[in-house]
């Protein structure tokens, strides 16, 4: 797995949307897998340790799971 930064503005946006969900400190990765895994539009959610994985389609829309 290769973690690289996401682009500057969809982070600013993911990380208001994150805010609204009630996640704090948050930091985004975009997790690039491996290609024999389908889930290569992947990226993490660091919330006080606890690692989300989130799915996102192409256009970086964001489906943010529901968090127990």
């Amino acid at each position: 797995m290769r973690i690289t930064p996401l682009p500057y503005e969809f982070i600013k946006k993911t990380k208001k949307m994150a805010n609204d969900n009630h996640l704090s400190s948050v930091t985004l990765y975009n997790v690039i897998m491996n290609k024999t895994n389908s889930y290569n539009n992947a990226f993490l959610i660091l919330d006080n340790k606890k690692f989300i994985l989130i799915f996102i389609s192409y256009d970086y829309q964001l489906m943010i799971p529901s968090i127990p």
